[in-house]
């Protein structure tokens, strides 16, 4: 069996060594502990230089009027720890990360260990296959993340990230969805009311001048009714 095989579908990858690829799970307080094995630290090493790299040829490309200055901030706004964690939920990595959980508030995976977790994969494809395939894997990853979310490496307040990590988190499951049910006005003045869902069930709604801002609203309105059931988020 496969246990990679869900994450290679969304990587559009396969590992050709499974064995080697475990060492990019490997948080140091797993591996310090256990005689033989490495932590990811070398390999998110490497790849912090190659999402460096190719998100710089991205941008480079894509916004050809833009000068260092700007495309230094949107370079940022792709490789952060908030970019990288959201990269890290929608690969759904959890599952894979080998810690000591006594280390660690509420034996949960942090942001920050996720985003490593993210670099140190792309590094292991890297060493598997070299530049150009690891930049195709790269750029379908954040391509296939900005098809779901626009606002995901904006930099700005971004409530649908902050409700999925939440249920990631919660009930270990990736299941929101959201549904536009009504819309207001002509086509160019037009108002979009959208329901949050927990699979079919409604969690929040909100609308707004767009679907992206609806959504939002609807995620926030989410956020603010299981706070009022005095759950942390």
């Amino acid at each position: 069996m496969n246990k990679f095989e869900s994450l290679e579908k969304k990587l559009n990858y396969q590992f050709k060594n499974k064995s080697s690829i475990e060492e990019a799970f490997q948080h140091a307080s797993f591996a310090n502990e256990e005689e033989g094995l490495k932590s990811y630290d070398r390999r998110e090493f490497l790849g912090d230089a190659l999402l460096d790299m190719v998100v710089s040829e991205y941008l480079y490309q894509k916004y050809p009027s833009k000068n260092e200055g700007d495309l230094t901030v949107l370079r940022a706004q792709h490789v952060d720890e908030h970019a990288l964690n959201a990269i890290g939920l929608y690969l759904d990595l959890d599952p894979y990360i080998k810690f000591r959980p006594q280390k660690y508030h509420k034996n949960q995976v942090s942001e920050s260990m996720r985003g490593d977790v993210v670099e140190a994969i792309f590094a292991s494809i890297f060493l598997e296959t070299g530049y150009q395939e690891t930049k195709e894997v790269i750029l379908h990853v954040y391509q296939s993340l900005l098809s779901q979310d626009e606002d995901v490496f904006t930099g700005q307040k971004n409530y649908k990230s902050t409700l999925q990590e939440y249920y990631q988190k919660k009930y270990h499951k990736l299941s929101i969805n959201y549904q536009v049910y009504k819309t207001q006005g002509p086509p160019w003045d037009c108002i979009f009311y959208t329901y949050c869902k927990d699979g079919n069930r409604i969690i929040g709604q909100g609308f707004g001048g767009s679907k992206k801002e609806a959504s939002q609203m609807a995620a926030k309105d989410a956020l603010e009714r299981l706070k009022k059931k005095h759950e942390q988020v």
